[in-house]
């Protein structure tokens, strides 16, 4: 399993089998990673985004589920969980990856989520085969738009319905590591 660890927080990407129970029982979810969770902790998009996950982890080599996965957000100080972060799958050809995210109402407004894209970010450019994380945003969604903002995506492109952000390993290496953290495997 894949762990990263920032100040503040602890970053499980989940197996294939917790995605599944965290969908069937979170509770049982809860009890086996020794954490605290609202019962909503997973949002209806989130438990969508489950299923497709494990879809595609079906799918991938194991050694590729991390880019598949949610990360679970777990924060230290009381091994709470406040919401998930991950990407949409493994690098394009081109080395591109897509980010998303979801942070549970209680603990918006904390930086916890500015903090947990920081070090996914990180994490993909310690990976040979990633040279850009992606991310979208709706037009009206400024809280997700300020935090890949301060994560240090910008905004690459728009549309109608939607804002386009990124960032290439050549911008964080010039600017210096975003977010130093250690990882477990």
């Amino acid at each position: 399993m894949v762990m990263i660890e920032t100040e503040r927080l602890k970053l499980y990407a989940l197996t294939r089998e917790q995605l599944e129970t965290a969908l069937n029982d979170v509770n049982q979810l809860v009890a086996e990673m020794k954490i605290q969770a609202p019962p909503d902790i997973f949002s209806e998009e989130s438990r969508q985004a489950m299923m497709i996950k494990i879809s595609r982890m079906d799918h991938a080599e194991r050694r590729l589920h991390p880019w598949y996965t949610y990360f679970l957000l777990v924060r230290a100080s009381d091994r709470a969980a406040v919401g998930v972060c991950g990407f949409k799958g493994a690098p394009s050809l081109f080395g591109s990856v897509e980010l998303g995210y979801a942070m549970h109402e209680d603990y918006r407004n904390f930086g916890y989520m500015t903090e947990a894209v920081r070090a996914l970010v990180d994490w993909a450019f310690e990976q040979e085969n990633c040279s850009r994380v992606t991310a979208e945003t709706l037009p009206d969604n400024f809280a997700s738009q300020r935090v890949l903002q301060k994560a240090g995506l910008s905004l690459d492109r728009s549309a109608d319905t939607m804002l386009y952000w990124k960032v290439d390993r050549k911008e964080v290496e010039e600017r210096g590591n975003v977010g130093r953290r250690r990882m477990g495997t």
